[in-house]
């Protein structure tokens, strides 16, 4: 079963105090005005832990995060984060892997059915994108880790190499494009580095935006426009 920690009330209250203090944050991705911070308080853990951070408003320092905002679009949403380096302990995933990477949720229904935007640090690095996909199932306990369709991208570059103590900044956003489909864009520190049509399973998801971590402590602000 899958393990789930509470967010301390005290937690949530210094962090809304981060935020209202601390502003938008020093990674702004490509510069676009108008992309602010979602308070603690407004995001829901699904599991692991988010405590006040220090850089940014939120740390993560458990092996897993699965957490969503409590309401908004998913449509686009932008993470910055401060990378320090690996947890104290890890957690293999599904297939087995201790994969150290944080990411974006788009269209987050629930933890069976969205859009993945990684950016893995160890051991493969890199920006890569999944549609989870399971109609009729909600919870962890139903779908496990079946239903990912990996996505390629039309066009892409690697992204900046993660060190500890950077300051990155992952932005994703989903629009309409001429044929019909969904076109996914990926922006890594200001740059564009994935590009490219989205499945339609894709186009059955809806739900807000959130954020994934696995193996990786970080201090960390989850965006929307």
């Amino acid at each position: 079963m899958r393990r789930r920690l509470l967010q301390p009330a005290a937690s949530f209250s210094c962090t809304l105090l981060l935020v209202a203090c601390a502003g938008p944050g020093p990674a702004r991705g490509d510069g676009l005005p108008g992309w602010r911070p979602i308070a603690g308080s407004a995001i829901r853990v699904e599991a692991g832990q988010l405590d006040a951070g220090q850089s940014l408003a939120l740390r993560v320092v458990e092996p897993e995060l699965r957490a969503v905002a409590r309401s908004g679009s998913g449509e686009a949403a932008e993470l910055a984060f401060r990378y320090l380096g690996p947890t104290a302990r890890e957690i293999a995933l599904g297939n087995g892997e201790k994969r150290r990477q944080v990411g974006l949720k788009l269209r987050a229904q629930d933890t069976c059915n969205l859009v993945y935007v990684m950016w893995r640090i160890e051991p493969t690095p890199g920006i890569y994108v999944s549609v989870k996909y399971n109609p009729g199932q909600a919870t962890h306990e139903e779908c496990l880790d079946r239903g990912y369709l990996n996505l390629r991208p039309a066009t892409s570059q690697p992204p900046p190499p993660v060190a500890a103590g950077a300051l990155h900044a992952l932005r994703a956003s989903i629009a309409p494009a001429a044929d019909g489909s969904d076109e996914l864009r990926v922006h890594a520190d200001g740059a564009l580095v994935w590009q490219g049509p989205l499945p339609p399973e894709a186009k059955k998801v809806a739900g807000p935006p959130g954020v994934r971590a696995d193996n990786a402590r970080l201090d960390l602000e989850l965006r929307t426009p």
